[in-house]
């Protein structure tokens, strides 16, 4: 699978690329929302983990603009969050995503979620 990781954190991207590496999975990275929603038009994952809290565009703003393309809309996106996930809950759908996962990551939870998707 290909699977773009946008975060605006380098250690938490090194990070999850390393483990997904290592799982088979070919991975490319962007820093905020904005580069995130050109690199997935031009890359065309398979699925799309990204931060919520970013600087430039959000994850918000960036699942919007990736559901309302009809090149990219088709692309799952998991949104990892710090957040409560139950104050944050009802935007992160509403923006478009298919999904989130708290941070700190649980790489077994990552997996499972990557499943679903694969």
């Amino acid at each position: 699978m290909k699977i773009l990781t946008v975060d605006d954190d380098a250690q938490v991207r090194k990070l999850i690329e390393r483990f997904l590496v290592a799982k088979g999975h070919e991975v490319v990275t962007a820093e905020n929302g904005e580069q995130g929603v050109a690199v997935a038009k031009g890359e065309r994952p398979d699925l799309i983990i990204m931060d919520l809290n970013m600087p430039v565009m959000d994850g918000f703003g960036a699942t919007r603009a990736l559901k309302a393309d009809p090149d990219t809309k088709h692309i799952p996106i998991l949104v990892l969050t710090a957040e409560d996930a139950m104050s944050s809950y009802d935007a992160i759908y509403d923006a478009g995503a298919d999904g989130y996962l708290a941070k700190p990551i649980k790489f077994p939870a990552l997996l499972a979620r990557i499943a679903e998707y694969a």
